[in-house]
């Protein structure tokens, strides 16, 4: 309905994050939630990443085709994604380890584990790939590795899973239960916005 749920920053200076002694803040009151668990809409497959930005890659390439979720790092919860993940007919576990992406097969039955590909001489995760290679290479990508889809649902809005509000702080800026204020023009989004 237009009202602000949750704020998150990321500090992706580093003289930023050596002087507040952190990478990510969140405003006060920020309702918690698995980054891209607002927008799931039961599309034939899931994606689940590990960081943000590589959520927001992968939603940009494969629009409309497949729903994405960022259990927030490598070593997050993915027992957070297992009961939306049971709602899609294909699921990729898209870690920059293999070994990490094949143990969700431990509680994700369906997961198709994939390790971030090695292209050239170093591994690429999502966004690396979006930025070198481009929507199209990452868009090919993701859709040879889920092959012919099928919804086994209809289409629905899925209810994220919650996660715990960690490193809540009140930053004085946005404020949670208050209708989003418009996008000063000097700040160009790199992703769409969701609301």
């Amino acid at each position: 309905g237009g009202v602000i749920e949750a704020v998150k920053y990321r500090f992706v200076d580093q003289l930023a994050q050596d002087q507040k002694g952190k990478r990510f803040a969140q405003e006060k009151g920020s309702r918690p939630g698995l980054f891209g668990g607002h927008c799931l809409n039961g599309l034939p497959f899931l994606v689940i990443v590990e960081g943000e930005l590589n959520a927001a890659s992968i939603a940009q390439a494969v629009e409309g085709e497949g729903d994405v979720l960022s259990i927030g790092s490598q070593s997050g919860n993915i027992l957070q994604a297992v009961e939306i993940a049971k709602r899609y007919s294909k699921v990729v576990v898209w870690f920059d380890e293999g070994e990490k992406a094949a143990e969700a097969k431990k509680h994700i039955r369906k997961a198709i584990p994939f390790k971030s590909p090695v292209i050239g001489s170093c591994p690429l995760d999502a966004n690396d790939i979006l930025k070198v290679r481009g929507v199209e290479m990452l868009k090919a990508l993701m859709l040879s590795i889920v092959g012919p889809v099928r919804s086994e649902h209809p289409p629905e809005v899925v209810t994220p899973a919650s996660t715990p509000n960690v490193g809540a702080r009140n930053t004085g800026g946005i404020k949670i239960g208050e209708g989003a204020p418009p996008i000063p023009p000097h700040i160009r989004p790199f992703v769409r916005v969701w609301t």
